[in-house]
């Protein structure tokens, strides 16, 4: 619609006058002018020119779509990649036995089996994996994560559920909750002590 009238305009094109582009862009009507003839020159555009309006048609216009819907498909082809190359890493990554990641995996795990002397030894490689996102990604601290297993473990309900650092990871926001209850006088008694945590990995080792 232009001044009241109907004007039929198709994809690639734009109904608009120099006065209009001159008071949406900034720039002189002149220069307006001088750009939009350039254009056509250079084949870039075709302009259907009337006393009140122009009706211009962006010419190849299909094939600057296609080239855009291929780079949109590009970029999300490349975070894919990158999102499949982080998690190989995690995967290939390998934790120290002194390292948070380990001790609190562990953690877990003597917890786990205070409740239940037959339970199955996990792959704590694995497990630290998981504690390695809860710290890094969920930026939650050893310290926060230490409380939660504690409580996990002494809860009637939750030391059936959380048998693993994976469901830890979970249902850590509500552990966390439920952990503190709405107080922050509750510490975990857990401290990065490696030498102890060593002591601990080399009696799981030998129960093996």
């Amino acid at each position: 619609m232009w001044n009241g009238a109907m004007i039929l305009v198709k994809e690639g094109q734009l109904l608009t006058g120099r006065e209009k582009l001159s008071k949406g862009t900034g720039i002189p009507q002149s220069t307006v002018e001088d750009i939009l003839s350039f254009l056509e020159k250079e084949g870039q555009i075709r302009q259907q020119k009337d006393t009140k309006f122009r009706i211009i048609t962006i010419l190849n216009w299909r094939t600057f779509q296609k080239s855009d819907n291929r780079a949109t498909t590009e970029q999300q082809q490349s975070n894919t990649n990158k999102n499949d190359k982080n998690e190989e890493n995690d995967k290939k990554r390998t934790f120290l036995v002194d390292s948070p990641e380990y001790q609190l995996s562990l953690h877990l795990f003597n917890g786990i089996r205070s409740n239940d002397s037959k339970a199955k030894e996990p792959d704590l490689q694995k497990w630290a994996s998981e504690i390695d996102k809860l710290i890094r990604i969920d930026k939650r601290t050893p310290e926060e994560i230490a409380k939660v297993i504690e409580f996990s473990q002494s809860d009637s309900f939750w030391k059936s559920n959380i048998l693993s650092t994976a469901t830890l990871r979970k249902q850590f926001p509500k552990l966390f909750l439920k952990a503190n209850n709405g107080s922050s006088s509750n510490k975990s008694a857990y401290r990065h002590d490696p030498e102890k945590f060593r002591r601990l990995a080399a009696e799981f080792a030998k129960d093996k």
